[in-house]
C-alpha cells in the first residue's frame, strides 16, 4: 500500500463502527496503481484503541467538519480524498 510518499491521503470520518466502515476501508485498499495512505478520524474509542490494519486511526470527538480538518494535518499525500462511511 505505502512504500513512498503517497499520491493520495484518504481521510475517512467515522462515527459508528459497522459494516459500512469496513466496506469503506476495503474499497480504498482495493485501488491499484496508486500510492495512498488511509487516515481514519473516529469517535469510536474502541476503534482508536485497537486500530485498523494499514491505517492511521485517530480518536476525535469533534464535528465531522472538524475531523476532516484534523485529518488534513496528518496527511502526507499530494492530493486529499474525503470519504464518509
Amino acid at each position: 500500500m505505502l512504500s513512498k510518499t503517497p499520491d493520495v491521503s484518504v481521510i475517512i470520518c467515522n462515527h459508528v463502527v459497522g459494516d459500512l466502515f469496513y466496506r469503506s476501508i476495503a474499497s480504498v485498499k482495493a485501488q491499484k496503481n496508486i500510492q495512498f495512505e488511509i487516515i481514519v478520524m473516529t469517535s469510536s474509542k474502541e476503534l482508536a484503541d485497537y486500530g485498523v490494519s494499514g491505517c492511521l486511526v485517530i480518536h476525535s470527538t469533534k464535528t465531522p467538519a472538524e475531523k476532516r480538518n484534523q485529518g488534513v494535518m496528518f496527511a502526507k499525500g499530494k492530493y486529499l480524498a474525503f470519504f464518509d462511511d
